[in-house]
């Protein structure tokens, strides 16, 4: 998929608009949605905060640094961060306070992605992704609330299986019913490994209330990111399966099949998109409104800038 390169606003609005209006629509099977990010850099890859930055997998692997983060976080701030949240919730939370997790921030708002692929590294190509995805395939099963939760079920000095995974997970206070499907439900520990494998294999869209007035402003949603399968069949049977979660997570290629497009930012175009962007209500100030720190600095630099513009002589 090649990349369209965007330089003002309309523009951009116009692309999304068009590949839009081709989605499949309120459909009983199907009814296709668009969510959105946006990179200040067209280098960055789309991989969550947990996993980024990492030179030596060996050196602290993420299953111990996604615990320590957790436990130390709930630890502090039991009030905020407790066990009365599903562990989803949770990472939602953490993530929003600036504690790296498996989550990746998307967005409903393709204006919202805009700004952040626009608002730093002026010198650098910006770049928006256009998901497409259906919605009737988006839900927080338990399956996916224990995924959330793989710091705490997995052991993070040695590689965990599959099958002790869901065990672990079926004892958590989340996992009210057996949520194999029924093709699934026997005896053979390679019909668990498939249907884990089919979920963890593609990007895994979820569902999540909005707890802070910051991720309503953005009309934040999220992926969620499983560490990657290690597979392997028997010897004397390829259709048998054994498979373990390694330390590792993946980023999601560009070329996912989840991504109906990708936008280039000019860089040149930044400043002048984020003034558009203003004129429409999307700026630092209102995406932040919850922070009085941000809003007054945003007051500052906006009377600042103004003061300036005054004083300059025609």
């Amino acid at each position: 998929m090649e990349p369209k390169v965007i330089h003002t606003l309309p523009e951009f609005v116009e692309s999304v608009c068009d590949i839009r209006s081709t989605f499949v629509h309120e459909s009983i099977l199907c009814n296709e949605i668009s969510l959105f990010r946006g990179h200040a850099d067209e280098k960055f890859e789309l991989l969550p905060s947990l996993a980024r930055g990492r030179e030596d997998e060996f050196d602290v692997t993420l299953l111990n640094l996604e615990r320590s983060l957790i436990t130390l976080a709930t630890y502090k701030y039991p009030n905020l961060f407790g066990k009365n949240l599903l562990p989803i919730e949770r990472l939602t939370l953490l993530q929003h306070y600036g504690i790296p997790t498996r989550l990746l921030d998307v967005t409903e708002n393709c204006l919202v992605a805009l700004y952040f692929a626009c608002c730093s590294l002026d010198d650098k190509n910006g770049e928006v992704f256009m998901f497409k995805i259906n919605e009737q395939h988006i839900n927080n099963f338990p399956i996916l609330q224990a995924i959330a939760d793989s710091g705490i079920l997995c052991n993070s000095s040695a590689p965990t299986s599959v099958e002790r995974f869901y065990e672990h997970a079926k004892q958590q206070p989340y996992f009210t019913e057996f949520q194999t499907p029924t093709a699934y439900i026997n005896s053979s520990k390679s019909a668990l490994v498939l249907w884990i494998k089919n979920i963890v294999e593609y990007p895994i869209f979820i569902h999540a209330p909005y707890q802070t007035i910051r991720q309503r402003l953005q009309q934040s949603r999220y992926i969620l990111f499983a560490n990657q399968l290690s597979i392997e069949s028997t010897i004397d049977d390829d259709k048998k399966y054994t498979a373990i979660f390694t330390s590792n997570i993946s980023a999601i290629p560009k070329d996912d099949s989840s991504i109906a497009a990708r936008f280039i930012i000019d860089s040149k175009s930044k400043k002048e998109i984020l003034k558009q962007l203003r004129m429409f209500g999307i700026c630092r100030e209102t995406l932040f409104a919850d922070s009085p720190d941000i809003v007054c600095e945003e007051i500052k630099k906006d009377t600042f800038n103004s003061l300036m513009d005054d004083s300059i002589e025609p």
